[in-house]
This record gives structure tokens, C-alpha cells and sequence, in this order.
């Protein structure tokens, strides 16, 4: 990976690229205990203050003129986004940020800036910056993004299937 050959990146992301992280049992705990209460309030708060997110982020993609793709879609959604985007947002930004502010600053930044990239809609956004804030979370429990990434793939699956 070309992120790797930047000695700046290198040194933030090495130290997050913690495997030994899913040995441990707290890890899921901590993962499904996040995803539950992600969900959670994804259909208590969030689809109630904007009911139509789901379907302009999948106008915004253009989902529907894409069944002949759908194994790519699913391969890409559920697999290849969370790992490239957990490698930025969690394991950069989230990184260069703690090096600088409390841990709690850096986990709203790193989250705002993850649901400014996610902007299909507001309720996307504010969707996105939560589901930051758990992964950041997640990867300051844990000592490693590899469990964000994969609570990113288990949301991206679920969305995509439901």
C-alpha cells in the first residue's frame, strides 16, 4: 500500500494496526456493545429526524442503476471502503489529532470530518459522525483500528442489505 512509503503515516499507523487486539474478548464486547447501541439509535433518533437519508444517499450514489454490479457493490461497500477509510479517518487523522488535543477533541474532530465526507445528506452526516465517534471509541478501547474497520464493514453490510 502507498500510504505505507510516507514515514509520517507510517509511524501513525503502525502502532494502530494492532491484530493481537481480536485475541481478546473485551474486543467484541466492546464491538458489539458499539454496533448494538449504533443501531439503536439509528432507528430511534436518527431515521426519525430524517426519514429520507437512506434513500437520497442512495439517489446520491446512483444504487439503483447498478444491480448488474451488485457482487463489486457489496465487495466495495462492505470491504474495501471501511479498510481504506478506517486507515484514514481512525488510523491518520484520528492519530495526528491525539498527538495534539485530548483524546475526546480528537474523536470530534476525526468524526466531523468523517461525516463531512459522508455528504449525501444532513441525517447521513450526522449518521456518519456518530458511527465515528463509536469507532473511535472502539480503536481507543481496543489500541487498535482493526476492530473499527471491522464494525465499519458489519454497518456498510447491513446497510446495503437492508
Amino acid at each position: 500500500m502507498f500510504i505505507f512509503k510516507y514515514e509520517p503515516i507510517k509511524k501513525l499507523l503502525l502502532p494502530v494496526l494492532n491484530f493481537q487486539a481480536l485475541q481478546k474478548v473485551r474486543t467484541y464486547i466492546y464491538l458489539f456493545l458499539f454496533f448494538g447501541l449504533s443501531i439503536a439509535i439509528h432507528i430511534f433518533i436518527i431515521s426519525k429526524l430524517f426519514p429520507h437519508a437512506t434513500q437520497e444517499q442512495d439517489l446520491a450514489l446512483n444504487l439503483e442503476n447498478l444491480n448488474q454490479y451488485k457482487i463489486l457493490l457489496i465487495l466495495g461497500s462492505a470491504i474495501f471502503i471501511p479498510i481504506f477509510e478506517e486507515l484514514i479517518f481512525r488510523g491518520i487523522i484520528l492519530q495526528f489529532f491525539q498527538q495534539r488535543f485530548p483524546f475526546w477533541i480528537a474523536a470530534i474532530g476525526s468524526s466531523f470530518i468523517f461525516g463531512i465526507a459522508h455528504i449525501y445528506s444532513l441525517g447521513v452526516m450526522v449518521g456518519a459522525f456518530m458511527m465515528g465517534m463509536f469507532m473511535a471509541v472502539l480503536c481507543k478501547k481496543t489500541n487498535s483500528i482493526i476492530p473499527a474497520m471491522l464494525f465499519h464493514m458489519m454497518n456498510n453490510t447491513l446497510a446495503f442489505l437492508s
